[in-house]
């Protein structure tokens, strides 16, 4: 909802960040999953990449996982180059909060420059646009024009 709100204003590409192989559709499997991956030092193989060399900013959405940064985005961070570039994230999480992940995302993007992050619990599709309009009037001086 949140991408899809960007992608209609600002007509950035939408792309989701996704593992090479799909993750388990049962929800307590999907958990295991995302647990193990959380624990692992290795990277998560994704489905694709992506050259970001001509993007002017980034909007970087992500969920929590168990109170941290999801696999997948991990694996992103640490391969994506997107020194210099202005990056907005914008996190959702389920009422436990962000955790570590933006201590995490910085230390995998040290030279990218970072807005004000915008840390929603997942609500009613309204409030969450409110609060996601109310956030761009607010970090708009990083949006190159």
């Amino acid at each position: 909802m949140l991408a899809g709100d960007l992608s209609r204003r600002f007509h950035p590409d939408l792309v989701e960040i996704r593992p090479r192989d799909p993750w388990p559709e049962d929800y307590e499997e999907m958990v295991d999953w995302a647990t193990r991956w959380r624990n692992s030092d290795q990277l998560l193989p994704l489905k694709w990449t992506l050259d970001l060399a001509d993007r002017a900013f980034i909007f970087l959405g992500f969920p929590i996982w168990g109170g941290s940064l999801p696999a997948p985005m991990r694996s992103f961070l640490a391969t994506a180059n997107l020194a210099g570039k202005p990056v907005l994230p914008f996190i959702t999480h389920g009422g436990f909060g962000a955790g570590d992940a933006m201590a995490e995302v910085r230390r995998l993007m040290p030279n990218a420059a970072f807005a004000e992050p915008l840390i929603l619990q997942c609500d009613q599709e309204r409030a969450s646009l409110n609060a996601l309009r109310g956030w761009l009037s607010d970090v708009a001086a990083a949006i190159p024009r």
